[in-house]
């Protein structure tokens, strides 16, 4: 009889800081036209304001953006200038420490989890059925200029 051992190792997880542009971002592809969608990433900053994420969702579901305003956390679903989603979590996110921010939808209904914590998750009920993006900008996007992006850690789900 020999010795058996099993581990598991953890991945790699490197950091990605961005400048103070909108030319500064990370793209990811999505599956579009899935009924819902799944988002989960670690932020830090000592920002007051900016962008996080944004994406154009599939269908007649709108745009949705992730950012900080006066330092809460925002997710708004928007159709053109029409807001149909806004809620809000948190304060003072922009003291340097890590975030977590889970974001999870599945036809109209919508969950936002700030740092795991499951007791004071926001949930939100739309209009319109969510569907996912083909395309995830974290940090900042190419058609957004109203925000300075302030991601610097995205980590996979």
């Amino acid at each position: 009889m020999g010795n058996v051992t099993f581990a598991c190792s953890e991945p790699q997880i490197t950091p990605i800081t961005f400048d103070n542009s909108n030319s500064s971002y990370l793209l990811l592809p999505g599956t579009p036209q899935l009924d819902g969608l799944s988002v989960s990433f670690q932020f830090r900053t000592w920002n007051k304001d900016g962008l996080l994420l944004s994406t154009e969702l599939s269908g007649d579901s709108g745009s949705l953006l992730v950012y900080l305003h006066h330092g809460r956390l925002s997710l708004v679903i928007q159709k053109g200038a029409e807001q149909y989603v806004g809620i809000n979590a948190g304060s003072n996110l922009y003291d340097g420490l890590w975030h977590s921010v889970n974001i999870n939808a599945r036809r109209h209904h919508i969950t936002l989890t700030l740092d795991n914590d499951v007791a004071s998750a926001v949930h939100a009920t739309t209009v319109s059925q969510i569907n996912s993006g083909n395309s995830y900008y974290f940090g900042g996007s190419p058609s957004i200029r109203e925000f300075t992006p302030v991601l610097q850690l995205l980590c996979q789900g």
